[in-house]
């Protein structure tokens, strides 16, 4: 996310002087009558258990700003888009969302101008989807009606590949910038700048208030070395993790109604704490009531049903150059103009 040193002070040894000869009689002896109140019983402590060990799969997943560099990504696709996919074999071909939204990301990222910010707007970058480090921290999406799909993507990016961490300074109205190399290499800045085309993600967060969450934003096809869909090795993976999820149940325990579950999130992703709740917590990527502890079955369900999900296995090595325009089948086409209701307003 110190060692201790103890010293033991061993005092210099002294030889007593010669015990003096008592030759007075001895005392009589005094046999005192216990106490009843002696015997009576006494309020006990109660024994303190032991807090439950952390898993070891739980601390490794947890996701901090200063080991969140991953090559493999994990991001959630609809049955819609998994037919897009196999057709023409591309990952990244949105530029906004499917209603012409703006995410968070992009409004930060045009509104804050810097040297990185002004990379990052060019054309190059501007085709992207949303990741995370593990698939159960966003498999339900925010909620009921709110998930984000029920097919899940595999993303490997190059060992080279570099990921571009950014720190939001609000009242600055600035961005603090690292960078890394998905290996977990650093990379300064004038060495990202100078070859955009390693840049392949950015961690972006947003952690101020209850609808707090983190993502990688993944903005260059040409910066993964696979994506893959439906593969044996895939759903080994999403079986292996439910069955963690539900092995991580009692050491997690329930979470405290105060403070308030995001609190406890975004407490746990700037620093973990030494709990199992803390580090769970850390693994999640989006600051909603339904991924609490009691939602680990739930979680693992999910993962259970992408895992069976049908069709043949799809792996993709993309062999695309950096900033490659994207099939003209996959861009957006146009919303159509309504007509006019009334000509004498039409032009």
């Amino acid at each position: 996310m110190a060692g201790r040193w103890w010293w033991l002070a061993i005092a210099p040894g002294c030889t007593p002087a010669s015990p003096a000869v008592d030759t007075a009689p001895p005392a009589p002896s005094v046999v005192v009558a216990p106490d009843p109140a002696d015997s009576a019983p006494r309020d006990r402590a109660a024994p303190q258990t032991a807090a439950p060990a952390v898993p070891a799969g739980l601390v490794k997943a947890a996701v901090t700003p200063e080991n969140a560099a991953r090559r493999a990504l994990f991001t959630w696709t609809t049955s819609e888009q998994l037919g897009l996919l196999r057709k023409h074999r591309r990952l990244l071909f949105r530029k906004r969302g499917s209603d012409g939204s703006r995410s968070l990301y992009e409004v930060v990222i045009e509104d804050v101008d810097d040297p990185v910010t002004r990379m990052l707007r060019g054309d190059a970058f501007t085709h992207k989807r949303f990741a995370w480090a593990n698939p159960w921290g966003t498999a339900l999406g925010w909620g009921p009606g709110a998930r984000y799909g029920d097919v899940m993507v595999r993303v490997v990016l190059k060992p080279e590949a570099v990921i571009a961490f950014m720190k939001v300074e609000a009242e600055a109205g600035s961005i603090q910038w690292r960078f890394a190399t998905a290996s977990g290499q650093p990379v300064t800045e004038s060495e990202a700048l100078a070859n955009p085309e390693r840049v392949a993600a950015v961690f972006h967060e947003s952690v101020e208030d209850e609808d707090a969450y983190r993502e990688y934003v993944l903005v260059n096809e040409s910066m993964i070395a696979s994506w893959e869909v439906a593969t044996p090795g895939l759903a080994a993976t999403l079986r292996s993790q439910a069955a963690e999820l539900e092995g991580w149940a009692a050491a997690v325990g329930q979470a405290p109604t105060r403070p308030p579950w995001w609190s406890t999130l975004t407490t746990a992703w700037r620093e973990v704490g030494p709990s199992a709740l803390s580090h769970y917590a850390a693994t999640l990527a989006l600051a909603a009531d339904h991924y609490r502890p009691e939602a680990l079955p739930k979680l693992a369900s999910a993962l259970r049903a992408a895992a069976d999900i049908d069709g043949p296995e799809l792996v993709v090595s993309p062999r695309v150059g950096f900033g490659a325009p994207i099939p003209a089948a996959l861009k957006p086409k146009p919303k159509p103009i309504p007509r006019c209701a009334d000509p004498t307003f039409c032009r």
